[in-house]
Parts: C-alpha cells; structure tokens; sequence
C-alpha cells in the first residue's frame, strides 16, 4: 500500500502536467510559480525565522549554556562557555543571512 502510494506521488510530483502555476502575485513579487517553489519559499520563510527571531536565539543561547553546563572538565567547559557567549550569536547571524528565500527558491 505504502509503495503504491509512493508511486504516485512520484508520477505527480514528476510529471510537469500536474504542477499548478499561480499567475497571482505572492507575498515575495514573483509571478507563475508552482507550488513546489510556494512550499520551498515558505520552508526558507520558516527556516529564517528560527534563525532570525530573538525568542528563538535566546532558547539556542539557553540550550549551548546547558550543554556546556554538563561537561565535567573546568577546562573544557570555560572554553566552550567562552565560544557560546562569543561564536553563537555571529553563526546566528551568518545562518540568517543565508536564508533569503527569493534567493534560494527560483522559478
């Protein structure tokens, strides 16, 4: 049942017949995409705004510190205490400034 099912869906998600076209403008001023590009557009949508929303990066700060909180070397642990509090913040940025999903998804 499951491959049939599959199976289908690699005809419908192959065939160009099947793919539907918004002729309509969208929220990022692109014309006639189909919907694999709408879902890859909102995916990019989502993905930056876990990257970029200051609730979600004080929950990955929150998270680096309780993971280096369970390292038993004191060495190890000011090391990783001092790339958390320095590092993350600019991988943070360097990540939300990659997901720009007029860039990423194309017609």
């Amino acid at each position: 049942m499951l491959v049939t099912i599959l199976f289908i869906f690699c005809i419908f998600y192959t065939s160009d017949a099947f793919k539907m076209t918004k002729v309509e403008e969208n929220n990022y001023g692109m014309r006639n995409i189909t919907w694999e590009c709408e879902f890859c557009l909102s995916g990019c949508s989502l993905a930056r705004y876990f990257v970029n929303d200051f609730y979600w990066r004080d929950i990955y700060m929150l998270g680096a510190e309780k993971l280096c909180a369970f390292i038993s070397s004191e060495k190890i642990k000011k090391i990783c205490d001092k790339y958390t509090s320095k590092y993350l913040p600019e991988i943070l940025d360097a990540i939300g400034s990659v997901f720009v999903p007029e860039e990423i998804c194309l017609p």
